[in-house]
């Protein structure tokens, strides 16, 4: 997986490896896709609104690359 955090207000992340990946939100049974590219990543604003496939690349060259190193995503309960 690769995400990023953008301007303090969500996160987004897409799918880099092979075949097809899945997300759900804690216990949820629905599963949706996740995309593939920064144009179809998985958006999810601190906001608590639903999540939604989106195009972020936008903000990518703002983008601190942190490769090789752990991310941690703290989720509000809202989400």
């Amino acid at each position: 997986m690769i995400s990023h955090s953008y301007t303090f207000t969500g996160f987004a992340f897409y799918w880099d490896g092979t075949g097809e990946a899945v997300f759900s939100i804690g216990n949820e049974l629905l599963r949706q896709p996740v995309g593939n590219s920064w144009t179809q990543a998985v958006n999810i604003p601190w906001s608590g609104q639903p999540a939604t496939n989106s195009d972020v690349s936008g903000q990518l060259p703002a983008v601190v690359q942190r490769n090789n190193e752990a991310t941690c995503f703290i989720i509000p309960d809202r989400i």
